[in-house]
């Protein structure tokens, strides 16, 4: 394990003792976004990271997804890591996934899923008040909360910040992740937001 995923996860662990939503269900609380343009070979990280750890396979347009897909959860299962799959339920439900993760752009709406997979991991991405009212027909049980800093995946939008996201914990009352421009020293600064953990992509790979 490198020095920031080690100081990632202890961050991560700290701010779910602290947060204002209960981790009843035990969710994973440190969370890694696959990115095939910023991390070509993922399995550099999925190979570090501790297990429980949470994977969300985004790549949504990258070729033989479905195949990429499978050998990931197979990876998953034996390292005992939580994988979720980015907007394709169908596609979890294929490959044995943990839930799905249903992107702002993606308006599929999955409350059978739930009904059927009372265990399943469902999360969406929440930029702000209204993006969440959109997505609470989901029946998400993770939102992760994003951009929180400034970062390359979505460079045009501005960044909410800590006091923002404390306001969203408070009022949404819904285990929450914090993502956007996360690593080990920008990390340092949720104290007291509220949220249950962190997810990062190239975070994890910045000493």
């Amino acid at each position: 394990m490198n020095s920031s995923i080690n100081k990632l996860l202890k961050k991560s662990e700290y701010l779910n003792n602290n947060a204002l939503v209960k981790n009843l269900r035990s969710y994973p609380t440190l969370w890694f976004f696959t990115d095939n343009s910023r991390n070509p070979d993922p399995y550099t990280i999925l190979n570090q990271l501790p297990k429980n750890s949470g994977i969300v396979f985004r790549d949504y347009f990258i070729q033989k997804r479905n195949y990429k897909a499978a050998k990931m959860a197979e990876f998953c299962r034996k390292k005992q890591l939580i994988l979720i799959i980015g907007g394709d339920a169908k596609l979890a439900l294929q490959v044995g996934a943990a839930g799905v993760h249903i992107p702002e752009f993606n308006k599929q709406i999955l409350p059978y899923l739930k009904s059927k997979n009372s265990n399943w991991i469902i999360s969406t991405s929440v930029h702000d008040r209204r993006s969440y009212r959109k997505v609470q027909t989901l029946g998400a049980n993770i939102i992760f909360l994003s951009p929180v800093f400034n970062t390359s995946s979505h460079p045009d939008k501005r960044p909410l910040g800590k006091l923002y996201i404390s306001r969203l914990v408070r009022e949404f009352g819904v285990f929450s992740i914090a993502l956007g421009g996360i690593n080990s020293k920008t990390a340092c600064s949720l104290t007291g937001t509220g949220v249950n953990g962190i997810a990062a992509i190239s975070g994890f790979v910045i000493n």
